[in-house]
């Protein structure tokens, strides 16, 4: 749901459950779906996307992220592929912009649009950064262009970001651009290093802490774990980072 309320965006089969499978925005204001719109692919397949899913929107609901299922670059296989999706100015349709030809997924918009959060294929992580491993990336609006940055060995699947993209969390880390030189750290690691109090909570492995949510600024995580006094009790609570 967009930060504004107004929003929901999601994915859902247009004929049935047997498909296609296709991203959409709502509009609770004025009760209109907008479909959003999908890719062909180039010749010789031509085909339009096999499905289209929508996972998170920006407050104002002019920026939604998530997949676009199609033929890799090479049309070698079809594959989930990350892509971001920006109204126009007219807010008359929607301008694609697939993230990575090869794979990936974008998980996390931040509410003013400006950046978005996933994970790359394999290939385009080697092709781009060297290496293989499927660590969070950031992608930033510059211009047209939306700029990746490798958020470090750290970080896994992304599901959280501050308003302005400078601060994310995820999977088991906590990543801040101007902290650690902008490398993501562990997030148990991290938290249990705050010092803060935490109401005698014991954490537990092995998952340590998840996140569960974070504010505008970045400054508070809600987490959750397992308490180590008690391994059938998760336990949710707060830090402030």
């Amino acid at each position: 749901i967009s930060g504004n309320g107004r929003y929901i965006v999601g994915g859902g089969w247009t004929n049935g459950l047997c498909g296609p499978f296709r991203g959409f925005r709502y509009d609770t204001v004025t009760g209109i779906y907008n479909q959003l719109p999908v890719t062909v692919s180039p010749p010789p397949a031509s085909q339009a996307s096999s499905a289209v899913r929508a996972n998170s929107v920006s407050f104002d609901g002019k920026v939604i992220c998530g997949y676009d299922q199609n033929w890799d670059p090479t049309l070698t296989y079809t594959t989930r592929r990350a892509a971001v999706w920006v109204r126009n100015s007219t807010d008359t349709g929607w301008t694609t912009t697939i993230l990575d030809g090869y794979g990936g997924e974008a998980y996390v918009v931040s509410a003013d649009g400006t950046c978005v959060f996933g994970q790359m294929s394999q290939q385009t992580m080697q092709s781009t950064f060297g290496t293989t491993s499927r660590n969070a990336v950031r992608w930033k609006k510059t211009g047209s262009t939306w700029v990746p940055i490798n958020l470090g060995s750290a970080a896994g699947y992304p599901s959280a970001s501050s308003s302005d993209g400078s601060t994310a969390i995820g999977d088991n880390f906590y990543w801040n651009a101007s902290y650690n030189g902008g490398v993501a750290v562990n997030l148990t690691t991290y938290f249990q290093s705050l010092g803060g109090d935490m109401g005698g909570l014991e954490i537990g492995a092995p998952n340590g802490v998840a996140p569960v949510a974070l504010n505008a600024n970045g400054r508070v995580a809600a987490v959750r774990t397992i308490d180590r006094r008690d391994p059938c009790l998760i336990v949710y609570n707060s830090a402030l980072l």
